[in-house]
């Protein structure tokens, strides 16, 4: 055995290794039994490499060789994770105990086990990085609950069950993970970061009561406890609990009304990017998701937040400062181009972005990152150069801890523990590490670089750095006129009188610091861009107006600084007409749509337009609200897109507007029609096949819409048709209702989600009265009707507005049988003389009502 040991510690091992690790393999072969050591011979080469690279875990194997064969035994290094098999484990050796120090013991014990696990396949490379991440944070929370549970029910035998003083329901204690725990990414050896909330305000119903303040303040205490303080077997984990509302200085748990005002009123930007990886691990489970479901507006801003940006230049300033500060050796975490800079690359975008896109609001790094290569905000080969370079750098930061048990970040400044650094990635030499290590860090680092880079816009001389000066002080035409005139406006005077309301304006005084520093810093850059348009004057005006609007959502302020593009886009708007500046003005949020080129450098297909409002009203969840709001923000963007193609002389929306309000109509009738359906079931199959893909029933445009000859402002003239059905006829489902009311109904939903006034406007004003009776008649009309109303009873204007008519959207059935009798009617005989006068005699009514 020893010849064979010998030669293949040095097959495996740099030379520099092989003393220690042949010593400590031989000393664990000499002091179990002979009939053990054939087992040890079939793991000989994993033990040799645990011995020579984790001095940590190869005393933990020296101290208890009989642990270690009776470990082997049971195949624990080759088995993969099962959490339900460990889980039953936990609660079964928990049970039993008795005390805190027993419970303690029973935790310790598995605890020691499976890190030795974890590290025995990490090191030998059994398990790749996902499963090891997965074991070591599953690990945390199955002791983080059995600590949790236990803990509970001792402190309820003496004090009771905690009772809700509104409810009077029992309440519980959530824990939220926050950091690695939260994202299932836990290191080797890592504090574990938690913030305990509970449901509500009240008090413990037992012999010896408590307020539920004190009861889950004495829990927490204990919980901490038990996890941090070292025992026989070590200790389980450090826990950090500073992410807590107000740090230090605040109570060690909250209420959860208490956490969600806190966040309201005094949540602070760094607090977004922490609680991006928040998730509940213990305790109610359920009360933990809904609370984070109910902070998600101030995780996830409505808006592109491209304050984000600003945010994580200060955060990634601290950082270094404090890196710098404490270690000269390369920090894999913290250190340039490191884990650190590879997670706010992708929690950036999350923030920017996760507002307006679910699927953007995921805890772990590894589901976010595909996606952002899906929505084109980083490439195919950015992705998978963070990819390898996360791979790489946490595999570093584990072997870094299973080095001494530690939890250490930084490359290690021992020459020997370098070397088992490097060889245990796989290097031949410290060397060959170090160079692999730059050219990673070096490729994150740049992109990360590019992320924080600001586009600059260049002002003339230096009125730009002047005006910033001249803003911390009271403006005066002495002082700003000379600058505008340097600038390039013509009526300066004008100008200088818009900056000096937007400084007294009562919007800018009640302005947050921090909204005022980002108008400050933008306004030099406005200015500029202002300048060159040509309409300069009437740019600024409408800008100014529009920055005064939004003082108080200041992350459009960082928008606009950080977006050169979207800044000159907007200007050019505002020149264009007062309107485009009070549309903006009444919706701020279609200032994220300035941002993309490529929504404005063509015409969008009809294809490409209709699979834009279909993704935003089918994404993430069925709720109409949402939806609507949704198919809001997609109408608004949609002109937005219209109005900067006729604004640039070399591209024009053509029918686009027209186009925008036909897919609007469509969308709004399927979800009126599913609504309705999903109550009272769909018309029986004679009419309406059960196979039909579009709703049952006709949206029919007049006027403006029906001649394709929408403008911005224009309202929709619409007549609503149904199939011909008998009166007693019900619909189809639980709550069967008769056909006629069910069509009423769809019809009555339809207009109202069209027409309704919301945060996000309305989608359209609607006209209806161009239907059989006008006011008069049913809002919807079976086709047997419309056609003898139109044949024996229309007038001579009806007949006129049916010229413009044109099927919109609905059962294509419908289509064809009302472009029958629009045929058939326009192509009856009439009496040209009665029609002129008729038609004259129309004009002059119109003209008429027009001079009232």
């Amino acid at each position: 055995m020893g010849v064979q040991l010998s030669h293949l510690i040095k097959t495996l091992l740099p030379t520099l290794l092989q003393p220690t690790a042949q010593q400590a393999t031989e000393a664990i072969l000499s002091a179990v039994p002979k009939t053990s050591r054939a087992l040890i011979s079939d793991h000989l080469t994993d033990l040799i490499r645990v011995n020579a690279y984790s001095p940590w875990l190869r005393q933990t194997l020296a101290k208890d060789p009989a642990r270690f064969i009776t470990w082997l035994k049971g195949n624990s290094f080759g088995l993969k994770l099962q959490p339900e098999t460990l889980r039953a484990e936990v609660c079964a050796a928990t049970q039993s105990c008795e005390t805190v120090e027993e419970l303690k013991h029973a935790l310790c014990t598995i605890h020691l086990r499976e890190e030795v696990i974890i590290a025995w396949r990490d090191l030998n490379s059994i398990a790749d990085l996902k499963e090891n991440l997965q074991h070591i944070s599953q690990l945390a929370e199955i002791m983080v609950t059995a600590g949790l549970t236990w803990l509970t029910q001792w402190l309820v035998e003496k004090h009771g069950m905690p009772i809700g003083e509104l409810t009077a329901k029992p309440t519980q204690l959530a824990l939220i993970a926050m950091g690695k725990l939260g994202g299932g990414e836990l290191n080797f050896h890592s504090d574990i970061d938690l913030i305990a909330v509970y449901g509500e305000a009240g008090e413990t119903n037992g012999a010896q009561p408590l307020a539920n303040q004190e009861f889950f303040t004495r829990l927490i205490r204990a919980l901490v406890d038990l996890l941090q303080t070292p025992g026989e077997d070590g200790r389980l984990y450090n826990v950090d609990l500073r992410l807590r509302p107000f740090g230090d200085g605040g109570a060690l748990v909250a209420s959860g009304d208490a956490l969600e005002a806190y966040y309201t009123r005094h949540g602070r930007e760094w607090e977004r990017y922490a609680l991006i990886k928040a998730r509940p691990v213990a305790g109610d489970i359920a009360f933990g998701n809904q609370l984070l479901c109910n902070l998600s507006p101030f995780i996830y801003r409505r808006y592109l937040d491209y304050g984000a940006f600003q945010s994580l230049r200060e955060l990634k300033h601290e950082i270094d400062r404090q890196v710098k500060r404490k270690s000269r050796q390369y920090d894999v975490k913290l250190g340039r181009g490191g884990i650190r800079e590879i997670e706010f690359i992708a929690q950036t975008f999350q923030l920017v972005h996760g507002g307006r896109d679910n699927a953007l609001r995921l805890q772990a790094l590894a589901t976010v990152l595909p996606r952002l290569e899906q929505r084109g905000d980083i490439s195919s080969a950015e992705r998978e150069m963070l990819v390898d370079a996360y791979r790489f750098l946490r595999r570093s930061e584990h072997r870094i801890q299973m080095l001494h048990h530690q939890q250490q970040h930084q490359l290690p400044s021992d020459e020997t523990d370098m070397l088992r650094l490097a060889s245990s990635m796989g290097f031949t030499s410290t060397t060959d590490y170090l160079a692999a290590l730059k050219v990673i860090t070096d490729s994150v680092a740049i992109l990360f670089g590019d992320l924080l880079a600001t586009e600059t816009i260049p002002s003339t001389d230096s009125a730009g750095s002047k005006f910033t000066a001249l803003w911390e002080q009271p403006l005066t035409q002495e002082s700003v006129i000379p600058l505008l005139e340097q600038l390039g406006f013509s009526d300066t005077e004008a100008a200088c009188q818009q900056l000096l309301a937007l400084q007294k304006s009562r919007n800018h005084k009640a302005a947050s610091a921090l909204a005022q520093r980002r108008l400050q810093r933008l306004l030099p850059n406005l200015l500029a861009v202002c300048a060159k348009q040509n309409q300069a004057d009437a740019a600024l005006g409408g800008t100014l107006r529009l920055l005064d609007t939004i003082l108080r959502r200041s992350a459009y302020l960082s928008l606009l600084y950080e977006n050169p593009t979207a800044l000159h886009r907007l200007c050019q708007l505002c020149a264009a007409g007062e309107w485009i500046t009070d549309w903006l003005c009444q919706h701020p949020v279609l200032l994220d749509d300035l941002i993309d080129s490529r929504s404005f450098a063509q015409r969008p297909t009809r294809q490409n337009l209709a699979a834009q409002f279909n993704r935003a009203v089918v994404q993430g969840d069925d709720d109409l609200e949402q939806q609507m709001n949704r198919l809001r923000d997609q109408r608004n963007g949609a002109l937005l897109r219209a109005a900067m193609l006729d604004i640039n002389p070399n591209t024009k929306s053509g029918d686009l507007l027209t186009e925008i309000a036909e897919l609007v109509l469509d969308n709004c009738l399927r979800l009126a029609w599913q609504q309705l359906v999903s109550r009272y079931g769909p018309p029986p199959p004679t009419v309406y096949p059960a196979n039909a893909k579009t709703p049952g029933m006709l949206v029919v445009g007049y006027g403006k819409l029906g001649a394709k000859e929408l403008s911005y402002r224009s309202d929709l003239d619409l007549v609503l048709l149904r199939p011909d059905c008998d009166a007693d006829q019900l619909t189809v489902g639980h709550e069967p209702t008769p056909l006629h009311r069910f069509y009423n109904r769809v019809s009555q939903r339809l207009l109202q989600l069209l027409s309704t006034q919301t945060t996000s406007g309305r989608l359209y004003e609607v006209d209806i009265r161009l239907r059989p009776s006008g006011n008069a008649g049913p809002i919807v009309s079976d086709l047997q009707s419309f056609k003898h109303y139109q044949l024996h009873q229309a007038q001579t204007w009806e007949h006129q507005a049916l010229v413009h008519s044109r099927p919109i959207t609905g059962d294509t059935t419908l289509h064809e049988a009302f472009t029958y009798i629009r045929k058939e009617t326009l192509s009856l005989r009439r009496n040209r003389h009665e029609l002129a006068t008729a038609i004259i005699d129309m004009r002059s009514r119109v003209d008429e009502e027009k001079t009232i």
